[in-house]
């Protein structure tokens, strides 16, 4: 048995792909046998220690900036009295989410400190961006000088997919390799079958219309204005067509005043009610400029419904052929709106027969968090095979 220790930004309740991975491969790691600790931002008020079986959860204070999208460490009282706990527990190995947080330099120098073998995983594949030139520029800066710190404290570094891997190319990061992300297919099978919501009804979507779904962030490098116009068109030429999008985001406010009753904003939901929503939906549409996985895409898949999306994250390893799907050639309007008007034209057992061929490649490509977990501890078994702690992965 080894003692992981996991360091997450934020972890659920709150909502994110980050949290569903840190939180599934927790679950992973301590199915194994193993004692698992998740050192995570306080964004949402909670107790500041947990212990759930072989997984604890400390939770450090902080200022929740951007809604709690950058937790910012409050080295009060009560941070140091629970990094002194922390300082306490005996580690084989650290895994620390993503490089852009405050919280992620936090957790490799840490490691460092106490000789800890650790590794850094890669999420994204692009710059943040908040649709502000200026302000996103400033978060470039940030995000190139909290990357030269973290290299300064951790040289081993692995991507959630190969676009993450490449992403890390442009920080002069040569990736050491793939843990991917994957879907918890045992909890989407329980909740398409028993879905907790039934958007159709609550909207008032009759069996003929075609009902496309968004979920993510809502922010123009997702492809949300192209989706926007693209549905408009269609409805405006007499096409039956709505259009769901679940998420919040900086165009939160564009989408709720957008000008056409066939738009549905929904904000952003729980996952319980996100899958509901793919279970209704004909289509799922994600014309994403980048995607450091796509875990969205991955749901709506497992949900049987017909994929549409650029080539981002794993999508092309999903969507290999017309007969699995519509892989957009860019995030345009002019091509999300051929994609749809594609896919009206084909019938209900067509479309539905698409899907499942999605979902059967999906399947061949083993998006399993278990198979993430037996390569990390493969990798914490490894590095016991030198005496000093850092030799068998730096």
């Amino acid at each position: 048995m080894r003692h992981y220790c996991l360091f997450s930004a934020q972890y659920p309740p709150h909502v994110g792909g980050v949290e569903r991975y840190t939180e599934q491969l927790a679950l992973e790691l301590a199915n194994a046998g193993n004692q698992v600790t998740v050192v995570t931002a306080n964004v949402n008020a909670l107790p500041e220690l947990e212990r759930f079986g072989r997984i604890s959860i400390f939770r450090l204070p902080c200022f929740s900036l951007l809604n709690g999208r950058l937790p910012i460490p409050k080295k009060n009282k009560s941070w140091k009295n629970l990094v002194k706990l922390l300082s306490k527990e005996h580690f084989d190995f650290a895994i620390v989410n993503t490089r852009f947080y405050p919280h992620s330099l936090f957790g490799v120098q840490f490691a460092a400190k106490r000789e800890i073998p650790c590794i850094v995983i890669e999420h994204g594949s692009a710059h943040l961006s908040l649709a502000n030139p200026l302000i996103d520029q400033i978060i470039n800066l940030y995000e190139h000088w909290i990357t030269y710190r973290i290299q300064h404290y951790c040289k081993n570094f692995y991507g959630v997919s190969p676009a993450s891997n490449e992403w890390l190319r442009h920080f002069s990061i040569n990736a050491k390799g793939i843990l991917y992300n994957a879907i918890d297919l045992v909890k989407i099978k329980v909740l398409s079958e028993h879905p907790v919501r039934n958007f159709s009804a609550e909207y008032g979507i009759s069996q003929n219309t075609l009902c496309v779904c968004f979920v993510g962030r809502l922010i123009k490098e997702k492809g949300v204005y192209a989706l926007l116009e693209a549905v408009r068109r269609l409805y405006e030429e007499g096409i039956a067509i709505c259009l769901f999008l679940a998420g919040d985001g900086p165009l939160e406010k564009t989408v709720q005043n957008f000008n056409c009753p066939a738009v549905i904003p929904v904000g952003a939901l729980p996952f319980e009610e996100v899958v509901a929503l793919y279970t209704i939906a004909d289509v799922f549409c994600l014309p994403s400029v980048s995607e450091g996985f796509c875990a969205s895409f991955l749901e709506a898949v497992a949900c049987r419904t017909f994929p549409i999306s650029t080539a981002v994250g794993i999508v092309p390893q999903v969507i290999t052929s017309e007969a699995c799907g519509i892989l957009l050639p860019d995030s345009s309007e002019a091509s999300v709106y051929a994609a749809l008007k594609q896919v009206n034209q084909l019938s209900e057992e067509k479309r539905e027969e698409i899907a499942e061929n999605a979902y059967n490649q999906m399947m061949r490509c083993g998006f399993s968090m278990a198979a993430t977990a037996r390569k990390i501890i493969h990798l914490c078994e490894g590095s016991y095979e030198n005496t000093h702690p850092h030799s068998g992965l730096q």
